[in-house]
C-alpha cells in the first residue's frame, strides 16, 4: 500500500478510463501509458474488468485500479485481479473497510466538509474532493475544502480535464484523477495516437506545475515511434484536448 500511495502522490495524475469501448480499454491504456500516465482506473462495471486489470498489472511500469466502486463486492474485483487501488465516488464504510482491510490504497469521493470529515474519520487514504471539475471555481471550492482540512491528503476527481487537473493541482491537490480530455468518443483507428499525444501534454503541464521534470516529449515520441505503413505522420497540433 505504501509504494502505491507514494506512486500517487509522487506522479499527481490517474487516468480514469470512463467511457473506454470494453473492446479498447487494454490498447487505450497502453497508449496512455506510453504517453507517461502509469496510474490507471479501469470502471469496475466493466464486463472484462477482472481480466483487464489482471493483464494491465503484468505490464512492467503501470500500477492499475478500479474505479466506480459503489458496493463492498466491487472491492473483491480489485483484489482478484491484482489491483492496487479502488476509487468510490461515496462515502460508505462498509466499501473504506473492505478495501482497507485487503491492503488496497482507498480514494474516497467527498463534496461536503461533512463528507470530507467522515471519509478521513473512516480512515480512507485520500479523500477526493468530487466532482471538483463541474465546480464553477474548481481550484477556488478545492481550496476551500483544503483551509478546513489542512494538511490532510486531498485529491481531486469528477469531470477533471486538462486544464482543471493543473488548476487543482495548484491549489495543492495530492493528485488528479483525469477523466475528461484524454480519451476520444469515437472509434477512430487513430484513437491510440491521439490518446497518447494527449497523455503527453497533460504529463507535461502537470509536471511543470508539481516541480518535476518531464517524462516524455512529443519530439521523443517522433523520435522513437515507427510509422504505421500509409499512416499519416503526426503532427502536434492534431492533438487538441476535449472535454
Amino acid at each position: 500500500m505504501a509504494s502505491t500511495l507514494a506512486a500517487i502522490r509522487e506522479q499527481g495524475l490517474i487516468a480514469v478510463m470512463e467511457g473506454a469501448a470494453p473492446d479498447r480499454v487494454f490498447e487505450w491504456a497502453m497508449a496512455v501509458s506510453k504517453g507517461g500516465i502509469e496510474l490507471l482506473a479501469i470502471p469496475a462495471q466493466l464486463p472484462n474488468v477482472t481480466e483487464l486489470v489482471s493483464d494491465l498489472d503484468d505490464v512492467e511500469g503501470l500500477v492499475v485500479g478500479i474505479c466506480g466502486v459503489l458496493q463492498p463486492e466491487d472491492v473483491s474485483i480489485a483484489v482478484a485481479a491484482g489491483g492496487e487501488f479502488v476509487i468510490t465516488p461515496v462515502v460508505d464504510e462498509a466499501i473504506v473497510t473492505a478495501a482497507t482491510s485487503r491492503g488496497l490504497v482507498t480514494i474516497v469521493g467527498a463534496t461536503t466538509p461533512s463528507e470530507v470529515h467522515r471519509a478521513l474519520a473512516l480512515g480512507a487514504d485520500l479523500v477526493s474532493v468530487h466532482p471538483a471539475g463541474a465546480m464553477a471555481r474548481p481550484d477556488a471550492y478545492f481550496k476551500s475544502i483544503a483551509r478546513t482540512f489542512p494538511g490532510e491528503p486531498l485529491a481531486a476527481s469528477g469531470c477533471v480535464d486538462v486544464e482543471t487537473a493543473t488548476a487543482l493541482l495548484e491549489a495543492g491537490a495530492a493528485a488528479a484523477l483525469v477523466d475528461r480530455g484524454v480519451f476520444p468518443d469515437s472509434k477512430d483507428p487513430e484513437a491510440a495516437d491521439i490518446i497518447t499525444m494527449r497523455a503527453i501534454g497533460l504529463v507535461e503541464v502537470c509536471a511543470e506545475v508539481l516541480g518535476m521534470p518531464k517524462r516524455s516529449s512529443f519530439t521523443d515520441l517522433r523520435q522513437n515511434e515507427t510509422p504505421r505503413e500509409g499512416a499519416e505522420p503526426l503532427n502536434a497540433d492534431d492533438f487538441e484536448f476535449m472535454g
